[in-house]
């Protein structure tokens, strides 16, 4: 029996009943949203068209989703202030179990793993680990906007595909523009402690400013930053290659000029932080963007389906097989600089 957590007062907490609802809701709606597509598709035309997939084209697809993960561990390592170093092994583990929490964990949880997974695993610290997960969202989201407008250029995108790009920018431009401001604080110079020896609350956030930009060295090295942004930019376009690899495999020709709209589609609707993994929201994004390139509605879902589970088999896969070959290899947390991998798992409420 779970227990009942309790307030200062000796009463439940309210907030804990309603929290107990909150995953379960999730997949219950990302259920029901899954639900209503294949409704619209047609479950017998969706069987029908999974029927014939040619397997070679499947592995494929399932290839150069993989290759995502050695491409994010690359651009990691970069990303790593110079004083911090983590074998690249080391680092694809990490990566790993970081796409394996994401994709199974709630938004939220899913992203401190990846801070955990840096620091017990790869020996990173404090702001070293907050530097690499900063870099990688401004970086990500300078991908997604090039892929945008790249389909944009191509094609013309559904109004809600417009509206979307058009917040990806501006939210991505902001982010940008904060952290190459706090990456250039105080000329990169951690500030000085004053005269008394005591710090005040304002003294001590001024530190941990100063700190966070000294880490932040990728923003100030052009070089650098051009690789980091080259290989974010390669896994996306992995992707891409991956749902190519699925239109194939269901015999499905499309121009390739729209797979920067598909893979758009996909990257817009699993903003959405509806349920792990971004069930139902994915396969809805790519369902109607392929009815508007003119797909049967049966063969958009299959479509649909057959691409995102090409993409989560790489990424639950490897990190499945990371914690699994890490937890029963004997002594192996007690190699260099490491700690066991942070097993991801959910708090009962």
């Amino acid at each position: 029996m779970t227990p009942t957590l309790l307030g200062h007062d000796g009463r439940p907490r309210p907030s804990q009943g309603r929290r107990r609802w909150v995953w379960p809701a999730c997949w219950l709606g990302a259920g029901a949203l899954l639900a209503f597509t294949l409704g619209r598709a047609g479950v017998r035309d969706v069987g029908i068209a999974l029927g014939g997939a040619h397997p070679g084209w499947l592995v494929l697809a399932l290839l150069a989703n993989l290759l995502i993960l050695f491409l994010w561990a690359s651009a990691w390592k970069v990303m790593l202030p110079r004083d911090t170093s983590i074998r690249f092994g080391r680092m694809w583990e990490i990566v790993a179990v970081t796409a394996f929490s994401q994709n199974t964990m709630p938004l939220l949880l899913g992203h401190a793993s990846s801070a955990v997974a840096l620091s017990r695993h790869g020996g990173a610290r404090g702001a070293a680990v907050l530097s690499v997960l900063a870099t990688q969202e401004v970086t990500e989201g300078v991908a997604k906007v090039t892929v945008l407008l790249l389909a944009a250029s191509l094609a013309p995108l559904p109004s809600w595909m417009r509206a979307g790009a058009g917040a990806i920018a501006l939210a991505a431009g902001a982010f940008a523009l904060l952290l190459v401001g706090i990456s250039r604080f105080r000329g990169g110079e951690a500030p000085a402690m004053p005269e008394t020896g005591k710090a005040g609350l304002a003294h001590r956030l001024w530190m941990a400013v100063g700190a966070f930009s000294l880490r932040l060295e990728v923003l100030r090295d052009g070089r650098r930053y051009l690789l980091v942004q080259t290989l974010l930019c390669s896994m996306k376009g992995a992707e891409a290659v991956g749902i190519l690899c699925a239109q194939k495999a269901l015999g499905i020709d499309l121009p390739l000029s729209s797979l920067p709209g598909a893979l758009g589609a996909v990257m817009l609707a699993s903003l959405v932080p509806f349920a792990p993994a971004n069930l139902g929201t994915y396969e809805a994004g790519a369902f109607f963007l392929y009815r508007q390139l003119g797909v049967e509605a049966g063969a958009a879902m299959a479509l649909a389906l057959v691409q995102h589970l090409a993409l989560l088999v790489p990424f639950l896969g490897a990190g499945f097989w990371v914690l699994t070959v890490r937890l029963a290899r004997p002594g192996a947390g007690d190699e260099e600089g490491t700690g066991d991998l942070p097993v991801p798992h959910r708090a009962e409420a």
